[in-house]
């Protein structure tokens, strides 16, 4: 950490004024590393995004030509697979006779694209671990500096109207930063419990369907074991026997219960 020269505390200072600051390096940067040097390495970052951009402009641009001809069929394809391609285009190199379909040509060049896309893949990803670094280390180094300046302010009295609003808009941004996350946290779990909850009905429906399908299939095969068991009537408990007419009287004479 720096060292800086003796000035008097903000709180110290006259009415109305602020006290002096002491200029010096950032505190959580390498000393030997000044404003200017920061802002060099701004430019040079900015002018790889700038040919970054270009460049995948252009790669866009000859890529588009391999897009446009893509059928909506895909089967997937694994590192085996494009070396036993390569195999075959040798062998229809040896014996062209196999398919006349097929060029082994193409099979090579096409190859050779797929190859040179693996390359700039690789390069990407190992490219991310090079940027994310330094982006998180710089975002640390700007809110430690920012932190001193933060206390320093919040310290001053609340005399200056300009000033006391800019250090109230400041801590609003963070409270409502924290507010925001919160509510989309919250609104993606109610999300994710909505869900869950159309899947659970969802299955106990399919379920109910599956029990009245197995209870008609029952059903059904119980009528066809037992044709006749449809025309027996059950009678309720209490309900009197039905009465018979006796041959050759015409009268009726009741069951014996």
């Amino acid at each position: 950490m720096s060292s800086t020269k003796n000035t008097p505390h903000p709180s110290n200072a006259a009415p109305g004024t602020m006290a002096p600051t002491a200029v010096h390096p950032s505190i959580g940067a390498p000393a030997d590393l000044t404003k200017t040097q920061w802002l060099s390495i701004e430019r040079e970052i900015t002018a790889f995004h700038e040919g970054y951009v270009a460049l995948v402009a252009g790669l866009h641009t000859v890529l588009k030509v391999i897009s446009s001809g893509t059928t909506g069929r895909t089967i997937p394809v694994w590192g085996k697979h494009k070396d036993v391609a390569a195999l075959y285009a040798e062998i229809l190199h040896l014996y062209p006779d196999i398919t006349a379909r097929v060029d082994p040509d193409v099979i090579d060049a096409v190859l050779a694209v797929n190859k040179a896309l693996e390359m700039v893949k690789n390069d990407l990803e190992q490219t991310l671990p090079t940027v994310e670094s330094p982006e998180r280390r710089t975002g640390q180094i700007a809110w430690m500096d920012a932190r001193m300046v933060r206390s320093a302010a919040k310290a001053l009295p609340k005399k200056d109207a300009l000033l006391t609003s800019k250090i109230a808009s400041a801590e609003a941004l963070l409270r409502r930063g924290k507010m925001v996350t919160t509510t989309a946290s919250t609104a993606a779990k109610a999300q994710v419990t909505a869900v869950k909850s159309q899947q659970r009905a969802t299955r106990a429906a399919a379920k109910a369907t599956k029990a009245e399908q197995r209870a008609a299939r029952a059903a059904q095969a119980h009528a066809e074991r037992h044709p006749q068991a449809s025309d027996v009537v059950v009678q309720p408990a209490g309900t009197p026997p039905p009465a018979t007419t006796e041959p050759g009287t015409g009268t009726e004479k009741k069951q014996k219960g």
